[in-house]
C-alpha cells in the first residue's frame, strides 16, 4: 500500500510540476505533524517518508525531523537549518498536537493553519492530553519503530463507526467548528499506552477532549462519547451492555436516525433529541429467555432507558462544565440570528427544556435453536 502511495506522488508530482525524480527526492515528505509547546517555545516533529532509489525497485523508511521556535512557523522554517530536504506537509495524514500545546491553549496552532496553505486541509487531527506529540510519533528510540500514520487514522474511522468512543475530526472540520459561532470543539485523543514497567506498550485513541475558544476543558466520558455520535449519527453498529434479571446482556444499536430540534417560544429555550435506533441482543446466557416475547419488550424498554441515561450524561457535562458539544447556541446563532445576543453569555443547558425521545425497535432475536431473525416480535 505503502509502495503503491509513493508510486502515485512520484506520477502526480511529474504531471503537474514536470519534476524529475531527483528534485521528488530532494523533497521530505510529512506524513505526520506534532506540535508541542514547552519553554516558550514549539518544538515541531514530523515523521518524513524517506525516498530511496535502490537498483529494482523504490523502497520507504521513516525519519524524524525536529525544529524549534518562538512561533509553529519558525519552527517549521528552522527545520530546513539542520535537514537539507525541503519539508513537504502535501501528503500530510495526521497533526498531533501535544500536552504542552493543550495547556498553553491550541488557538495560535489553529491560527497558524488557517493562515498556511501548505497543508492538506483533510489531515486529521488529535491531541495528547497526557503525552508530547514527540513521544506519541517517535515512541520507541532504541528501535526507532516507524508512527503507523496509516492504522492510527484507519483505527480512527472504524471506531467511529463500530465502539462510538471517537471522532472523525480533519483540521479543516476543526477550524470551522472553532471560527463558528456557539460550538465547543471536541477532538479525539491518543496517548501512549505503557507496561507494568512504565515501558511503551502501544499506541492508543483513548477519549475525546472537549475544547471552549481553544482552552482545554475536560474528556467526556465513555457514556457521553457514545450519546454524542448517537445523536449525530456517527456509527454503524456500537454494543453497550444491560443489566436484565441480574443477567448481562449485551445488545448492539444499529444505524441511528437521530435529530435535534430547536425552538424559541418567548425566549424559552425548548430542545427536542429524537433517537430513532434499531436493535440486537448480542449474547445472555439463558436460551430460554430470548424466546419470551415479554424479555422482549422488557429488553427495549431497558435500553430505551439506558440511551436516556446517556443522553443525560451528555447534557449533564456540558451543563457543569458549561460547554456546548451539542451547538445549542449555534442553532440560535442561525434560526433566531436576532435573540443569539440574549444566549450568547449563558450557560444554555441550564436555561433549556431538553426532551429526549427515544424509540427502539429490537430486531433481531432468537438463538441457534429458534431463529427469529429480522421482523417484528409484536
Amino acid at each position: 500500500m505503502k509502495k503503491i502511495k509513493i508510486i502515485l506522488i512520484l506520477v502526480l508530482t511529474i504531471l503537474i510540476s514536470g519534476c524529475s525524480y531527483k528534485e521528488l527526492n530532494d523533497l521530505a515528505i510529512a506524513s505526520a505533524l506534532g506540535i508541542d509547546y514547552e519553554n516558550n517555545e514549539y518544538i515541531i516533529s514530523a515523521q518524513i517518508m524517506e525516498l530511496k532509489k535502490q537498483e529494482k525497485e523504490d523502497t520507504s523508511s521513516a525519519l524524524i525531523y525536529l525544529g524549534k521556535g518562538k512561533t509553529i512557523s519558525e519552527a517549521l522554517r528552522n527545520i530546513s537549518l539542520k535537514y537539507p530536504n525541503y519539508l513537504y506537509l502535501g501528503h500530510l495524514e495526521l497533526i498531533i498536537i501535544g500536552k504542552g500545546e493543550i495547556n498553553h491553549g491550541i488557538n495560535n496552532s489553529l491560527d497558524y493553519f488557517i493562515r498556511t496553505s501548505d497543508a492538506r486541509n483533510d489531515a486529521l487531527i488529535l491531541v495528547s492530553t497526557k503525552n508530547k506529540a514527540y513521544e506519541i510519533i517517535n515512541p520507541n528510540e532504541e528501535t526507532k519503530e516507524e508512527f503507523p500514520v496509516k492504522d492510527i487514522v484507519t483505527t480512527i474511522k472504524n471506531s467511529k463507526e463500530r465502539n462510538g468512543l471517537v471522532i472523525e475530526k480533519n483540521y479543516e472540520e476543526l477550524i470551522n467548528d472553532y471560527l463558528e459561532r456557539g460550538i465547543s470543539q471536541i477532538l479525539t485523543t491518543i496517548e501512549n499506552e505503557k507496561d507494568e514497567n512504565d515501558n511503551y506498550k502501544d499506541t492508543i485513541l483513548s477519549n475525546i477532549a472537549v475544547f471552549e475558544k481553544g482552552k482545554y476543558v475536560k474528556d467526556l466520558d465513555k457514556e457521553s462519547a457514545i450519546s454524542y455520535n448517537l445523536i449525530n449519527n456517527n456509527f454503524d453498529n456500537v454494543s453497550i451492555d444491560i443489566i436484565y434479571n441480574n443477567k448481562d446482556v449485551s445488545v448492539s444499536l444499529i444505524k441511528p436516525k437521530c435529530s435535534l430540534d430547536l425552538k424559541l417560544d418567548n425566549d424559552k429555550v425548548i430542545v427536542n433529541i429524537n433517537i430513532n435506533v434499531e436493535e440486537g441482543v448480542l449474547n445472555i446466557n439463558d436460551k430460554k429467555t430470548l424466546l419470551d416475547k415479554n424479555f422482549l419488550k422488557d429488553i427495549e424498554n431497558i435500553t430505551k432507558k439506558k440511551i436516556n441515561s446517556y443522553i443525560n450524561d451528555l447534557i449533564n457535562f456540558n451543563m457543569e462544565n458549561n460547554t456546548d458539544v451539542l451547538g445549542l447556541k449555534n442553532i440560535i446563532y442561525k434560526k433566531y440570528h436576532k435573540s443569539y445576543k440574549k444566549f450568547k453569555d449563558k450557560n444554555i443547558y441550564e436555561i433549556a427544556k431538553i426532551n429526549i425521545n427515544t424509540n427502539v425497535h429490537l430486531y433481531k432475536y432468537g438463538n441457534i435453536y429458534k431463529s427469529f431473525s429480522g421482523g417484528s416480535h409484536e
